[in-house]
This record gives C-alpha cells, sequence and structure tokens, in this order.
C-alpha cells in the first residue's frame, strides 16, 4: 500500500513536470510560429475570409489562447469579427485517431461583429458564406482535402457587442448591441446549433435583448425566442416603415399604423426555413403607446399577440394576423364620438383587415361599444356603434360646425345610440350610415321656443343620407303631440312633417336649397278649422317670404288657441266658420314691412250672440299700414260696412275705424240676446267714427249717431228704470216715431247732449256720458201729453199728485250708477226749466 501511494506521487509530480514542461515547449517554440500559422491557416479555410492574429499561448488552465484575433470581410480590410481574446482546448485522442479535432469549449472575450446589410441587399456574413459546408450533415467540419476535421462543441462569449449597418439607404441606418453574453452548444444527436445570448441596446433605456434557440445544420432551419424589455417602438419603427418595404408602403395595401411613442416588452418566437423565410410569433405588452392611423391616434396601454410571415422576397413581403388588446386606452378621431377613453377589448388585425367585436370605452363619461373594422383590401370601413347617452354632454362630440349651429340648444336627459355604418375610404362619396337614436324622457330647450319640449320620447333614424323620425311624443305649453318626419337629401334637403294631438294635425313638405325654403305643402286642421299654405321663404340677406294659402276658420277655436285668451275672446263669445285666402310677402324679421293680403266670408258670424249673416272682411297690410278696407254683414235684415287703417309704423300706432249700420230689425236682434221676452222693436241705424293711439285710452275720439224709427223701447233695461221711478204705467205700448242720438267720444267717454224720443204722448229728453269702465252719468226730462194722461187713470192719479206737490206737471231723471247697476233719482223741474226752448219745441210736437 505504501509503495503504492509512492508510486501515484511519483506519477502525479512527472505528470506535473512534463505538463509544465510540455507548456514551455510549446510557448517557447511552437506557439509563436507554426501554432500561430496553423490556427489562422485552419480558420482562414474554414469561413472563407482572411484572418489575422496577434499571439498564441497555450495554459494547462485554458488551453490555447489566441489574443487579438480578427476575421476579416472577403476583402481583407473590413473588420467582420474581432475580438479581446480567444481560449479553447483540444481532445488529443481522437486527434491522433479519428484525425478529428474537438474542440470542447471556445471561450471568447470581448467579441465585436458587425453585420452588414449592402447597397445590393446582400448579407456580409452570407455573402459568400460564413461557413461553406455549414449545410453538410455532419456538424464537424472537414477540410477539403482531407485533412484533419473541426468540430467545435461549446463556444462562449462575454462583454460582446454587435454593431448593425443597413448600407442600402441614404444616408445608412446603425444601432449597436452591448454587453452580449452567452453561449452557443453543438449538439452531434440533433446535429444542431443551440444557442443562449443576453445583451442590451445601446439606447437611453437600455433596451434588454435576449436570445435562445437552435440552429438544425443539415436543415438549415432556426428555431429562437427573442425577448425585448424597455424597447422604444419608434426605434423599429422608424426603421421598418421605409418605402422600400411594400408591407409598409404608402403606395400599397399594408400595416397603416403610425409609431409615434411608447415602450414595450415582448417575446418573440422565430422559425427560419432553409429559404429564409421567417415566422415570428409575438406576445407584447405596450404602454405609453402613442400611435395613429386612419385618422385616428390611440394612445395608453396595449398587448399584442400574432403571427408574422416575412417571405425572404426582394423587396420582403409581410404577411401577419395579430390581437391588439387595448388597456385603459384612448381613442381619437372616431367617426362620430370623437375620442374614446377607458378604452378596453380586443382589436384583430391582418394583411387584409383591421376589426373588433367587442371594444369598449367612454365617450364624456357616457359608455360606448364598438364592433367593426377595416378591408384592407377594398379600403372598405365598416362598423357599429353602441353608446348610452346623457344628451347634456353631446355637444362634446358633434362636430365643430354643428356645434355652432346648436350652440343655444339644450338638450337633458337620457338617450341610447346606435350607428351602423359603411364607407369605401377610396371613394369621395360620404359613407353609408344607419343609425337610430332612441329619446327616453328629453328635455329640449332653445331661445325663440318659448316652451320647452318636455317628456321628448321616441326614435330618430338615419339610413342612407336619409333621417327619420319616427312616432316621438313630446309634451309642448301643457298640450301632448307625436311627430313623424323624414329628411331626405344633405344638399338640399326633401323634409316631410306631420305633427299631432288630439286638437292638431299637421302635414307638410318643404325643401331646403342654400339660401331658400320652398314649401310645397302645408295643411293641416286645428280642431274645426283647417288651412293650407305653399310658397317661398328664401334665408339670405335677412329671412324673407312669399306664401300663399287657404284657411277654414271656426271663430270659436281662436280662445282654446291663444291661452289665456285675450279679454275680448272670452267675453264675446265669437262663433263662424270663415273661409279665408291669404298671402304674405315680405322680410320675416320686419313685420312692418310685410305685405299682407286676407280676404274671408263667414256664411253667419256671431259676436256676443249677435248674428251676421253673409259677412265678408278684406284685410291688407303694406308699407306698415294696416287696411281693412272691408268688413260687410247682414245683421237682422239691415245692412253692415266697417273699415280700419292702422299705422303701424309708429311706435303708438294711430288708428282710424269707421262703421255704419242700417236697418237692423231689433225685434229680431233682441230674439239672440237676454231681452227675448221683452216688447222691444224698431229699425235701427247707427254710424261712427272712432279714432285712437294705440292701447292709450285716452287718446280715443270719435263722433256718431244713432237713429231708431218705430221704436218700442221702454223695456230696454235702462228706459225701463226711468219708467220705474215715475212710477208710470203701460209705458212698454209706447211706440217712439224716432229715437236718436249724436255722440261724441273723448275723455274715457262716450257723451250726448240731443238724446232724444218723441212719440204723441210721451216725451224724452236726454244728455250724459257713459264712461268707458260702465260709469253713467246721465239725465233724462220727461213729459206727457195731455191726452196721455187722461187716456190713463192711474196716471191720472200719478199727475195730480205731481202737481200737488211741484206745482208742474213734468220731471226729470237722474241716473248714476253702472250699465250693469244703474241708479235713478226723480227731480222735480222749476218752471224756468220747463220755458225753455228746448222744452217749448218739444211740448210743441207733443199738445
Amino acid at each position: 500500500m505504501i509503495v503504492r501511494k509512492k508510486l501515484l506521487k511519483i506519477g502525479l509530480v512527472a505528470f506535473i513536470f512534463v505538463s509544465l514542461f510540455f507548456a514551455w515547449y510549446i510557448n517557447k517554440f511552437l506557439a509563436p510560429a507554426v501554432l500561430k500559422n496553423f490556427f489562422v491557416k485552419s480558420a482562414s479555410e474554414a469561413i472563407n475570409r482572411p484572418v489575422s492574429l496577434e499571439s498564441v499561448r497555450f495554459s494547462l488552465v485554458r488551453g490555447f489562447v489566441l489574443n487579438k484575433p480578427v476575421i476579416f470581410e472577403p476583402d481583407g480590410k473590413t473588420v467582420f469579427i474581432k475580438a479581446d481574446a480567444v481560449s479553447t482546448s483540444l481532445l488529443l485522442i481522437p486527434l491522433l485517431k479519428e484525425k478529428k479535432i474537438i474542440i470542447p469549449s471556445i471561450h471568447i472575450s470581448s467579441p465585436s461583429i458587425n453585420i452588414i446589410k449592402n447597397a445590393d441587399h446582400t448579407w456580409n456574413f452570407l455573402a459568400p458564406p460564413l461557413i461553406p459546408l455549414i449545410s453538410q450533415v455532419s456538424p464537424v467540419a472537414r477540410h477539403p482535402n482531407g485533412g484533419f476535421g473541426l468540430l467545435i462543441k461549446k463556444i462562449q462569449l462575454d462583454n460582446g457587442n454587435i454593431s448593425y449597418l443597413d448600407n442600402t439607404m441614404e444616408p445608412a441606418y446603425s444601432r449597436r448591441l452591448i454587453n452580449i453574453a452567452g453561449e452557443a452548444a453543438f449538439s452531434l444527436k440533433e446535429n444542431a446549433v443551440n444557442f443562449k445570448i443576453q445583451s442590451q441596446l445601446e439606447s437611453p433605456l437600455k433596451t434588454g435583448v435576449g436570445l435562445s434557440g437552435s440552429y438544425l445544420l443539415n436543415e438549415n432551419t432556426l428555431t429562437a425566442n427573442a425577448a425585448l424589455k424597455n424597447l422604444a417602438l419608434l426605434e423599429p419603427y422608424e426603421y421598418l416603415s421605409l418605402e422600400r418595404y411594400s408591407y409598409f408602403s404608402k403606395e400599397t395595401t399594408g400595416f397603416p399604423i403610425v409609431i409615434k411613442d411608447g415602450v414595450g416588452n415582448a417575446s418573440i418566437d422565430i422559425k427560419m426555413d432553409r429559404d429564409r423565410n421567417c415566422t415570428f410569433g409575438l406576445d407584447s405588452s405596450i404602454i405609453n403607446l402613442d400611435s395613429s392611423g386612419l385618422g385616428m391616434k390611440l394612445m395608453g396601454g396595449v398587448g399584442i399577440k400574432g403571427i408574422f410571415y416575412l417571405k425572404a422576397s426582394e423587396p420582403p413581403q409581410l404577411n401577419y394576423r395579430a390581437e391588439i388588446e387595448l388597456q385603459d386606452s384612448s381613442l381619437r378621431g372616431v367617426y362620430i364620438l370623437n375620442e374614446i377613453t377607458g378604452l378596453k377589448g380586443k382589436i384583430e388585425i391582418s394583411n387584409d383587415s383591421i376589426g373588433s367585436a367587442g371594444l369598449q370605452g367612454y365617450v364624456s363619461d357616457m359608455p360606448v361599444r364598438f364592433n367593426g373594422g377595416l378591408d384592407l383590401k377594398n379600403m372598405v370601413l365598416k362598423g357599429a356603434i353602441e353608446s348610452d347617452l346623457d344628451l347634456a354632454k353631446a355637444k362634446s362630440f358633434m362636430p365643430e360646425d354643428m356645434r355652432l349651429k346648436f350652440k343655444d340648444l339644450d338638450l337633458e336627459g337620457p338617450a341610447r345610440l346606435n350607428v351602423k355604418f359603411s364607407d369605401l375610404l377610396k371613394d369621395p362619396q360620404p359613407p353609408e350610415i344607419e343609425g337610430k337614436l332612441n329619446l327616453n324622457n328629453v328635455v329640449i330647450a332653445a331661445p325663440g321656443l318659448g316652451s320647452k319640449f318636455q317628456d321628448v320620447s321616441g326614435d330618430i333614424l338615419y339610413k342612407n343620407g336619409v333621417l327619420y323620425i319616427a312616432r316621438t311624443s313630446f309634451d309642448y305649453g301643457q298640450r301632448d303631440y307625436i311627430l313623424d318626419a323624414k329628411i331626405e337629401g344633405l344638399e338640399s334637403p326633401d323634409v316631410k312633417i306631420k305633427l299631432k294631438n288630439q286638437e292638431l294635425s299637421l302635414d307638410s313638405r318643404f325643401q331646403v336649397a342654400k339660401d331658400n325654403v320652398h314649401v310645397m305643402r302645408l295643411e293641416g286642421r286645428y280642431l274645426g278649422s283647417s288651412f293650407d299654405a305653399a310658397g317661398d321663404i328664401r334665408l339670405s340677406e335677412g329671412a324673407s317670404a312669399a306664401m300663399r294659402g287657404t284657411l277654414k276658420l271656426d271663430t270659436a277655436d281662436l280662445q282654446k288657441f291663444f291661452k289665456p285668451a285675450p279679454g275680448f275672446l272670452t267675453n264675446s263669445n265669437i262663433k263662424g266658420v270663415w273661409d279665408m285666402e291669404a298671402s304674405v310677402n315680405g322680410p320675416l324679421n320686419k313685420p312692418k314691412a310685410l305685405e299682407v293680403a286676407i280676404k274671408g266670408a263667414c256664411g253667419t258670424f256671431s259676436l256676443w250672440n249677435l248674428k251676421l249673416q253673409d259677412a265678408k272682411i278684406d284685410l291688407a297690410m303694406k308699407d306698415g299700414f294696416l287696411s281693412m278696407r272691408e268688413f260687410s254683414a247682414r245683421p237682422y235684415n239691415g245692412t253692415l260696412v266697417s273699415s280700419l287703417e292702422v299705422n303701424l309704423n309708429q311706435e303708438n300706432p294711430p288708428y282710424s275705424l269707421a262703421l255704419s249700420m242700417e236697418g237692423v230689425d231689433l225685434s229680431k236682434l233682441i230674439l239672440d240676446t237676454g231681452l227675448k221676452d221683452k216688447k222691444i222693436s224698431g229699425a235701427a241705424l247707427v254710424k261712427a267714427n272712432v279714432r285712437g293711439f294705440g292701447k292709450n285710452q285716452d287718446t280715443i275720439k270719435g263722433e256718431g249717431l244713432v237713429f231708431i224709427s218705430g221704436g218700442r223701447l221702454f223695456e230696454v233695461p235702462l228706459l225701463k228704470g226711468i219708467a220705474d221711478v215715475l212710477l208710470v204705467p203701460n209705458l212698454s205700448s209706447i211706440v217712439f216715431d224716432e229715437a236718436s242720438m249724436n255722440f261724441n267720444i273723448a275723455s274715457k267717454a262716450v257723451s250726448t247732449s240731443d238724446l232724444k224720443l218723441h212719440s204723441q204722448g210721451v216725451g224724452l229728453l236726454g244728455e250724459g256720458r257713459l264712461f268707458f269702465d260702465g260709469g253713467l252719468d246721465v239725465l233724462v226730462t220727461t213729459s206727457f201729453s195731455e191726452n196721455f194722461v187722461k187716456g190713463s187713470s192711474d196716471f191720472e192719479k200719478l199727475a195730480n199728485s205731481l202737481l200737488a206737490q211741484a206745482g208742474q206737471w213734468m220731471g226729470r231723471v237722474k241716473i248714476g250708477g253702472t250699465i250693469k247697476k244703474p241708479e235713478y233719482k226723480f227731480l222735480p223741474m222749476p218752471l224756468d226749466t220747463i220755458l225753455k226752448d228746448k222744452l217749448k219745441e218739444l211740448l210743441g210736437g207733443f199738445f
């Protein structure tokens, strides 16, 4: 045992001594020339390129160390690969038995590789091929003259860098990978090179680049995975978007996105076949993306998965299919909606199309959903948009010109929007759009509308340039309406509108040109009235109109139309159906400058229950002058003619009214009053002229007369009160030969000084005033003939009483109070009053 241990020690010492001697011998005699020349010549023949070497030395630990090796391009001047040092070791037994040089490992320190794409689109490592015998089945590279073969099992490197230069463009494009560390191992079983590399892209973000995979030597195929961390997307995009690549060219159909910013992490599975066609499987995520395309701008977080196939043709051709997942992103420039924020969902892209089956986001805090896509071959964009809207915010995504038009329009309430669109982008024609806006209890307000449109509910549809409003209900002015409309055409809209409620039915059609609205039909019915009109409304240089139409007006409808109705309409109980023709011409923004003409006729017209037969009216306005040239009728077998002139050009318009009524049968007139049971009759004549300014009653002036022949009048309430005060019976049987009065209008009162009622038995003289507010201040002088006194025993008793108390046989009655509640007071008459000329004249007719 002791002898064996001594032998082992001796052997170990001898081995160390021999090894040291071997190393000394190689470094002293072989390395400086023989080995250096051997390595240079073998490497140069193996890679088909010139090689230089500074020196070779041998180390028992590292094996052969090649200092400063350089591999040149075929021109012998341009450096392809260089390193600080390459260390390697040999297995001697295969070298002696099989003429095979086996290198277990090669360690390369600080390698530097220059990859160049030449101006003729060839690569420096492929022209000529880096390893001429790379396509052989065996991984062992054999000398072409039958010399030693070479087998490298593993290559390791550290602190390396790769410079990339593309000379196909001007100026040349260059990038650099630094801090490269990794290894490549040769597998005899798989006949493959397996590799793993880590590095950084020389950039401010220090982008991490990892590459691992396998290269099958006999098939010339590559399978690898590239991992990128903190990659600035602008780096590869600026390179790949050059016009020389057909799949990014503006002149051809291809990848349509422009990238401006963003940082991504990616895992890329790479496969390259023997023809250098590459397939890339991408799984990536991007933050702070800033991209644009198709008129839209995408920003935010994005995840991308997909398959990209790059065909090694000239120029290269790219086919791809990918899925983009948006993560709280924003998209600007979306058709109709302008900008979508908080966007989530997936977009599928390929050479042929871009599409999505469920994007969701927000427009002005309102949720919106999108489905659709772009056919890139035919450049056809199709899609559908859904959104639950708050109409108070709807203006935010209107086009700017539309926002200006509707700046004073206020909308409140919920609505649901559904839009489908199809657009051939290379065709200048507008897109095909089909949309639906469902309104639910919406409120619409705008200056000039008066009341708000309340509870607006219904559907607004748009299809192929036609807008439909379908059975939309709303409340306006406390009335419920239903609206149907059709608006066809954009340049010159053809508009049809139907509007209904319980009282109104409207049907219209008009066409809007650039500066003109041509009304082809405007017809309808309100309660018992109907109307139709046609003409033009010009919009340029101030709105103006030229319209004509007819109206069948039931005047009983006026009180319902004007709520609250004026006092005249409320109290007059106006009735009658008028057939009217009307025309309007002139500027609508200057009503006083309009030319208006109205003509109408009514078979029976009722006012305060008084009937006018065969009524006619002719009303016109021109240059600010309103003229009722004629108002005529037949009241109770009589005739009525009236005219009116109003100057609207003045702030307080002056007016002039003339009225003439003759031959009115009072016995028929009272049948339509509350006096129909009274014994009242006679033929009446009334004439009047009235003037004034506006609504100012102080300015009203006028004059006129009233004349009644054959009048039985003492049962007229005002006169009956006189009879009651005098205690004179049977006056209702008195028929006055004439009853007349001239009157004046001034100081807010109608006054007279010559009221006369004359018959063979009784006479009355009167003077006084009837005020506009209904007040009375009237003095009536009465007289009775001797024959009348003798004909009445009751009156005889009364007359004796008067004579006994006053010494006279005549009296006066003072009337005060109001026309509705008159107050009467009897006043005895002194003798000097009786003997006045007027009374003498009156008495002369009696006796």
